[in-house]
């Protein structure tokens, strides 16, 4: 899975995706949780902490079928 978040009006809400009768897609309790490797590149402060509250919100609606691991990198360093 790969995720891109290039834009200063990030989705701060992100929402399970459901059947239409309402469960989830993946029953959880028959599969191991997938690995999502996630590379966060950031500028300031304010960009990281939106960025990290996403982050949160994915780890609470998906734990149980996603592994999600994250590598955080601010543009300054790598410049260097």
């Amino acid at each position: 899975m790969y995720i891109r978040v290039m834009s200063k009006h990030l989705i701060e809400d992100v929402t399970p995706i459901t059947t239409p009768n309402g469960f989830s897609n993946l029953n959880p309790e028959s599969l191991d949780p997938k690995p999502c490797h996630m590379v966060i590149i950031y500028d300031d402060q304010e960009v990281r902490n939106r960025v990290a509250r996403i982050c949160a919100n994915l780890r609470r609606l998906f734990s149980e079928e996603i592994d999600f691991l994250e590598s955080w990198w601010k543009f300054s360093f790598l410049r260097s």
